[in-house]
């Protein structure tokens, strides 16, 4: 049976990937006076311009300018029925807003816009286009429709018109997919001081999406939307941009490292209800990084992320109150966080609900739900879990033994540098246990493990130079090896060995005060083999 010296996965995950800004969320159109002039400005421009029903128009607008939207709404009547595009631009805002006494009514509102539109007001348009992707006011879903619209009003410069455009183009809706395209209007949306479209910009420049990868340009981007003013129905939006500038920051990527204003960003974005940022947050008050290190406040920024669904923040919390940093210990809440994570497949959190199986800690044994946590993170590539699950294959714990399929994850996990599975997989070798008996690959794993220094490898790779298999015996190689077990893990079995070497002068100057030094060495830690060589040298008979 292989040694069981389970690797728990004990670290806290810092800072998953920024991710990638997908173009699945189109501005709504309301309240769209956020992002505009005054509508009534706008409005009564177009209704004196439109000679029909500019009275009732004018008279429309003074009552909306003292908050009498009722009979505001009368007067838009009789002067969009008489062609009147400002009333009919009115109308399709306040149905489509609805509020101050006016229901929302949204095919009310698609009427009124449909009327205000082929008018070729930008406006109108854009909300039809809205409305066509969105499939609002009881009309179907009609990508091409609501890209016809929202070009049309993207022509005539209307800055939310050419950030959904872009969205489309981006997202390949009632269009081909063309990442240049998408660039193109938003960075149009982006000059007029729109911010989710500087927002998009910036990720356009941050992902090299339709124009060469930028990180400074990715940071300026962000950087202006960030001081732009948002309203609060995207403010998640904008949280997404202060937890980018919080990355940029950590990573120094585009503007200089500051763990300070990393923290800052960070803070802002959390305090918005950003998981990511609420999630790294936790981390720099754990690693003490551009703030005070706070165990509690570690944990409380984390369990806000970990609240939101955060796989990462899920794991980490486990983490904590595995080891009862900044909370009380308890192994049984902390398998229910893993537990959360690895549902959604969080590589760490998997390999660590496998341990919590495998040790019955937090939860009762299984060794069958052991390897299955595992395997399913064996197959993510955790070299953690990959040699567990070849250390279950060898022992024939949870499945049935299988020499072939142990040596297959111990050598998946060996390659990505496990000590352990390196180790392991020389023992392999070296016994012909599910391999030809092969002393130089004994050797080469051997190596491996040993320089990473694992004691029982650096022991087993001076006994090969000592009797020269698998390699040129050379006593001085296998004493150098002895001796790193011996200094850097106070191991018995190399303290016995090395007096063997002095006892027999293979290698060093024969030396019978050398011998019994490291012999007396091993026996102090219990070695009966060290006490029996110090007898025989000292004339005792056994």
């Amino acid at each position: 049976m292989i040694n069981k010296t389970a690797n728990l996965v004990l670290a806290i995950v810092l800072f998953a990937p920024l991710g990638q800004v997908d173009a699945d969320d189109l501005v709504s159109p309301l309240p769209i006076r956020q992002w505009t002039k005054s509508l009534l400005d706008l409005g009564l421009k177009s209704g004196e311009e439109n000679v029909a029903g500019a009275n009732d128009f004018r008279a429309g607008y003074l009552a909306q300018a003292r908050d009498d939207y009722q009979s505001a709404v009368k007067f838009f009547h009789k002067a969009a029925e008489q062609g009147n595009l400002g009333a009919q631009q009115h109308l399709c805002s306040l149905y489509g807003e609805g509020g101050k006494g006016i229901a929302q009514d949204f095919k009310q509102s698609f009427s009124w816009c449909q009327k205000a539109a082929e008018q070729g007001d930008a406006f109108s348009q854009q909300m039809l286009g809205v409305m066509y992707a969105e499939g609002l006011a009881g009309i179907s879903k009609n990508d091409k429709l609501a890209l016809n619209w929202y070009r049309k009003a993207a022509n005539q410069g209307w800055a939310i018109a050419q950030f959904n455009l872009g969205g489309m183009y981006a997202k390949g809706q009632g269009v081909a997919r063309d990442d240049k395209q998408a660039f193109i209007w938003y960075r149009k949306a982006a000059e007029q001081e729109f911010p989710a479209a500087q927002f998009r910009l910036g990720s356009s420049y941050k992902w090299g999406l339709g124009v060469t990868q930028n990180d400074k340009l990715a940071f300026e981007w962000w950087r202006k939307a960030a001081s732009n003013d948002w309203p609060p129905f995207i403010y998640s939006s904008l949280a997404e941009v202060q937890y980018n500038l919080g990355l940029s920051y950590q990573e120094g990527k585009g503007v200089k490292q500051n763990d300070d204003e990393a923290y800052n960003w960070y803070r802002k974005a959390a305090d918005l209800g950003n998981a990511k940022a609420q999630r790294n947050l936790g981390i720099f008050y754990f690693q003490g990084r551009g703030v005070l290190r706070d165990d509690k406040q570690a944990v409380f920024w984390v369990r806000k992320a970990a609240d939101q669904g955060d796989a990462t923040a899920q794991f980490n919390l486990g983490v904590h109150l595995q080891n009862g940093w900044g909370t009380p210990q308890n192994d049984n809440e902390a398998v229910e966080w893993f537990r959360k994570s690895a549902e959604q497949g969080y590589v760490n959190a998997e390999t660590n609900l496998g341990f919590a199986y495998e040790q019955g800690k937090g939860i009762a044994r299984d060794a069958k739900q052991a390897v299955y946590w595992f395997r399913k993170a064996a197959e993510q590539g955790e070299k953690g879990a990959q040699y567990n699950l070849g250390l279950a294959y060898a022992n024939g714990e949870g499945l049935a033994k299988n020499q072939q399929e142990a040596i297959k994850w111990f050598r998946k996990s060996a390659e990505q540098g496990t000590v352990l599975a390196q180790f392991g997989l020389g023992l392999f070798y070296q016994q012909g246990t599910g391999v030809p008996q092969d002393d130089k690959q004994a050797f080469n794993w051997f190596r491996k493990a040993a320089e990473q220094g694992n004691s029982d490898a650096q022991i087993s790779l001076g006994l090969l130079y000592e009797i020269g298999r698998g390699t040129a015996q050379n006593y001085v190689e296998a004493m150098k090896w002895y001796r790193k077990a011996a200094d850097q893990w106070q191991e018995p079995r190399a303290y016995l060995v090395i007096g063997n070497l002095y006892e027999s002068g293979h290698g060093v100057e024969k030396n019978k005060e050398q011998a019994l030094f490291w012999y007396r060495k091993a026996a102090e830690k219990g070695n009966a083999d060290a006490q029996a060589k110090i007898d025989a040298l000292n004339g005792k008979r056994p």
